[in-house]
């Protein structure tokens, strides 16, 4: 009795570790989150559930988070709200972090009781809570708003429960009691995170119905009582997906498109950013996310060897170990026929920043299989299993200064991009990000979020829409306007561009003049301007054919609401709506080769005003193996003068 008593408490007391472990890396390492984006999302969907919303009205389209859509004039967001519930919960008590710090002490204390329950001493489940609290994939990842940590209580709660509920010597309430429990949580992480539940369930039948080969009616039973505990959540799942996407079939994971799915072709988030994956990618993907994963554990290579000598000392274990293999095999294949664990070892530093995290689920074979073999070398000499315990935790340490300094270069970034937007002094604004909407998971400040509400925030940050720029100024007319940029200025590297804080205004009126100083920096002897609305040229000026380097002409265009009943130079009447307006300099050598410089304006036009947002966004066309316009600094040769 005393034994038990020590080690639930040991095993309580390591969930607390967890706990404070997972809140003071998420204060120390991610004070602005981490390098995946997804996170202020699930931080959003939170304070959205706080406010007692689902979905938000259409009207919000231009200022809310990437990770979502509009669909029946509704903003709908692309995750599902049971991760973000339990962030709520904890917001309610006092900090979103209570809520991932909960997520880690409860992964910890489940992992503990399935290793309990399969070995039948606390020294195994006290082992395998150790060796993932000390994971570094693990502890990482619980100081994130992401999902995969609480996906994992989740899954060492139902394996607990399953193996409890299929021993021998239970009695048929305490079977029943546990598969309901089990079904209920599969049923929320079915809610929560659609294809981890189906991967899991996989081994679990598997490993049942090979129990079951003796008498196969007993497992119909079983997967009664665990279907009856699962139904609830199910169902919820459903209409949530009925109400938001118009079938119960339907996952708002699609919201942002269809190629975010599984299988082989083209995949994204988005169709504007979407590749070609292939069966040769999701090999790749499988090798190295695997390659990845030891040094991402808690003694490296040394607990995967650790884990294979607990795994033959286990094989009498029956169906547990069948289910724990099992896990292991269907995550590592599934997870290959999905293009985002390729994309975080190829296209993106997220495996190296964070780990392999889609794989985090194979912490819980490994974890239960480690802590079998280092409880043999314990039963042989605490010595000896003391030696072991000091040679993982040696492993883990030399590789984890090298994960924390990477993780620290990301939060510097961040930190100098709110350093940024705060020495702008902006007040009481909109802030307006070229960075959002489509482009929002590779942005340079997902930090900058807004409330659900949009109130008490004296910033408010938009997506930088062309002449949705204007429509959301003049929603807000008692705020300010700014644009947070990047463009390529002399120095920069090409993937490093400069960021900075640019005010914006808008001149309106029945026709707005815009002056220009252009000057020849280039040295070609024929310069002309020109002027675009909408992705056509409406006028073209030559300047002059025998320009020469550093010569300037001063140029004005003029922007009409109204048509002009004769036809003036550098006038051009705007179509009514919205639309884009372009003043170009062409400098063209005598061989033909032609350099472009251009000013970008966005504007909105009635029968008798226009108005246009100023000043433009400077671009430059660059030529190389493919021709792209550049945001770049063009003020040295198509300068706007007031």
């Amino acid at each position: 009795m005393a034994s038990a008593k020590w080690g639930a408490w040991t095993l309580a007391a390591l969930g607390l570790v967890a706990f404070v472990l997972s809140i003071v890396v998420g204060h120390w390492l991610y004070p602005l989150g981490s390098i995946n984006h997804d996170e202020p999302m699930y931080a959003f969907q939170a304070r959205l559930l706080q406010h007692g919303h689902l979905t938000l009205s259409a009207s919000f389209e231009p200022f809310r988070p990437w990770a979502s859509g509009v669909r029946n004039g509704h903003v709908v967001l692309k995750y599902t709200p049971i991760w973000p519930a339990m962030l709520a919960i904890g917001d309610a008590l006092g900090s979103l972090r209570l809520g991932t710090g909960a997520a880690a002490a409860a992964a910890v204390v489940f992992t503990g009781l399935l290793g309990r329950e399969m070995f039948g001493r606390w020294r195994e489940g006290l082992l395998a809570a150790l060796v993932l609290l000390l994971s570094p994939l693990f502890f990482l990842q619980s100081g994130t708003y992401l999902p995969y940590v609480f996906q994992l209580a989740l899954a060492a709660a139902i394996v607990w429960l399953v193996v409890g509920a299929l021993r021998a010597d239970v009695s048929q309430r305490g079977m029943r009691a546990r598969l309901l429990a089990a079904g209920a949580f599969w049923g929320l992480a079915l809610f929560a995170r659609q294809f981890d539940a189906v991967l899991l369930v996989i081994p679990l039948a598997v490993a049942a119905a090979i129990a079951a080969l003796d008498e196969p009616r007993r497992l119909l039973g079983w997967a009664g009582w665990s279907a009856l505990g699962a139904a609830i959540p199910v169902l919820a799942l459903l209409a949530y997906n009925a109400v938001l996407m118009g079938s119960p079939l339907r996952n708002t994971f699609t919201i942002t498109g269809p190629d975010d799915a599984l299988g082989f072709g083209t995949r994204g988030v988005f169709t504007s950013s979407s590749f070609t994956f292939t069966s040769s990618d999701g090999r790749y993907s499988l090798n190295h996310n695997l390659m990845q994963l030891p040094g991402w554990t808690f003694g490296g290579l040394l607990l995967v060897i650790a884990a294979a000598y607990g795994l033959w000392r286990s094989r009498r274990c029956g169906f547990a170990v069948w289910a724990l293999g099992g896990i292991a095999v269907s995550f590592t294949l599934g997870y290959a026929f999905f293009w985002s664990p390729y994309s975080i070892v190829k296209l993106w530093p997220g495996a190296r920043t964070l780990g392999p995290f889609y794989h985090l689920a194979l912490l819980l074979p490994l974890a239960i299989f480690a802590a079998a073999g280092l409880a043999a070398l314990f039963d042989r000499s605490r010595a000896l299993g003391a030696v072991a315990l000091v040679a993982l935790a040696a492993v883990t340490a030399f590789g984890l200064r090298t994960r924390i300094d990477r993780n620290r270069d990301i939060t510097n970034a961040y930190t100098s991009m709110q350093h940024l937007v705060d020495d702008a002094h902006l007040g009481r604004s909109v802030l307006f990000l070229e960075d959002r909407g489509e482009k929002g998971f590779q942005s340079a400040a997902p930090f900058l979020e807004n409330t659900p509400t949009l109130t008490n925030q004296k910033i408010v940050y938009a997506v930088e829409n062309g002449p949705g720029d204007l429509d959301v100024l003049a929603r807000f007319p008692d705020r300010t306007g700014a644009r947070l940029r990047s463009e390529l200025r002399p120095g920069d590297q090409f993937l490093n561009p400069t960021r900075f804080v640019e005010p914006v205004r808008v001149s309106k009126g029945s026709a707005v003049s815009l002056h220009f100083r252009i000057v020849n920096t280039v040295g070609a002897p024929t310069v002309m301007t020109k002027l675009g609305v909408n992705d056509s040229v409406d006028q073209t000026i030559v300047l002059d054919t025998a320009s020469t380097k550093g010569k300037s002409y001063d140029v004005t265009w003029t922007l009409s609401a109204q048509q002009l009943k004769t036809t003036a130079p550098n006038v051009v009447t705007v179509p009514q709506g919205g639309g884009t307006a372009t003043v170009e300099a062409d400098f063209t050598q005598p061989t033909g080769k032609t350099e472009y410089y251009e000013r970008q304006y966005s504007f909105v036009a009635s029968p008798k005003a226009v108005a246009v947002l100023t000043p433009g966004i400077g671009r430059y066309y660059f030529q190389y193996t493919t021709s792209v316009w550049i945001n770049q600094d063009v003020t040295p040769t198509l300068a706007e003068v007031p």
